[in-house]
């Protein structure tokens, strides 16, 4: 089977989709698939073997914007809207991504959205004929729902199925500015009813966004996320194992660093650990602005590859935290620390319930989701 799976890119930083689509695709090729990986906006920045190296970034980050703020741009000569979708220049602007934010692209967001009928239409028109000059597709995949705007187009002029992975989607609308938030979630709903079937990472947020979206039920499946366990074993050995000091409990944390992972909360409960004699070690060096803490020894140093952090953890039979604040559409990112981590410590109120609390913590309280 060919598949296509056009993937958001997200510059300079890590990102969760970006890992798991890049993943996917090095399976089913394993698996014997021809999956091409296409993307979109801004390079990846991987820890593993890159599947779109060698590809064009499609919808170019610099091009969508100045489409977006300018009609003048949209009738941009070939050669200025060639230069700046090159790979020097979405290099240079890749490192100035991580200052977006949902509150800033509510017409953005709209535009996109409305595919053809967008300011971005242009760069629709450019992916289409990319893809009708490759091996014609037997599936088209996309990375999350904000991106059904292309898919009237796509399946009109490809004629193949499309399927849409959902991925946390939820919380980037409700962040949009109020003036755009509701027209967001009104023409997603329009929009996602052209797609063939929607993949949930969990029941709950199939369920969520079925609701949200008018879905009937066949339209949504839910298939878990899973991870590679390529370099975990059994005994302890693997990449990372030697780093820092054999069988001392380390406590890790796997997430963006920012308060809506309930990064403040987990230092706050690393105190109170300390307190009580545990976790000699945290895994990232932390200077977060609202913790407390500002002693560089007490907080360890960073270890900058995400698999010496794994493997680290696991070898030390770590606890594995990310305590956020909202409800997760997937289940928690403790899930990597890996095959079988000592210990997962999660909020004491969740959709699922945790497989380890907090214990005499004040912080423990303060990571509670709503309900």
């Amino acid at each position: 089977m060919n598949l296509v799976q056009l993937t958001p890119g997200a510059g300079a930083m890590f990102c969760g989709g970006c890992l798991r689509d890049n993943a996917l695709v090095a399976a089913l090729g394993q698996l014997g698939h021809t999956a091409t990986l296409v993307p979109l906006y801004l390079p990846l920045t991987l820890d593993e073997p890159d599947q779109s190296a060698g590809r064009p970034v499609f919808f170019s980050g610099l091009n969508v914007y100045l489409q977006q703020k300018s009609a003048l741009f949209r009738h941009a000569p070939g050669w200025l809207h060639d230069w700046l979708a090159s790979p020097r220049v979405l290099a240079w602007a890749a490192g100035r991504a991580a200052g977006t934010r949902a509150a800033d692209l509510g017409a953005l967001t709209l535009s996109m959205l409305r595919g053809e009928a967008g300011h971005q239409a242009r760069e629709l028109e450019e992916l289409l004929a990319w893809l009708k000059s490759q091996p014609p597709p037997d599936v088209l995949c996309l990375s999350n729902a904000l991106l059904v705007g292309m898919v009237r187009r796509l399946k009109s002029e490809l004629r193949v199925p499309l399927v849409c992975a959902l991925q946390g989607e939820d919380s980037f609308l409700e962040a949009l500015p109020v003036s755009h938030r509701a027209a967001c979630w009104r023409v997603l709903a329009e929009r996602a009813r052209e797609v063939d079937r929607f993949i949930a990472p969990s029941r709950y947020f199939g369920d969520l966004m079925r609701a949200r979206l008018g879905l009937g039920a066949e339209q949504v499946r839910v298939v878990h996320n899973g991870i590679t366990l390529d370099g975990y074993h059994k005994n302890g050995a693997g990449p990372g194992a030697g780093a820092g000091t054999a069988g001392a409990p380390v406590l890790g944390y796997f997430a963006r660093m920012c308060p809506e992972k309930g990064l403040d909360t987990l230092v706050e409960a690393f105190i109170c650990l300390r307190r009580q004699g545990g976790a000699d070690e945290f895994l990232p060096e932390l200077h977060h602005p609202a913790s407390p803490v500002r002693d560089p020894h007490s907080l360890g140093r960073l270890h900058g590859h995400l698999h010496s952090v794994l493997h680290r953890a696991r070898r030390s039979r770590a606890a594995a935290a990310t305590p956020r604040r909202i409800l997760r559409p997937r289940p928690p990112s403790v899930a990597p620390a890996g095959p079988d981590p000592q210990a997962a410590l999660q909020p004491r109120r969740w959709p699922r319930k945790a497989t380890a609390r907090w214990h005499n913590c004040p912080a423990a309280e303060t990571a509670r989701p709503p309900e």
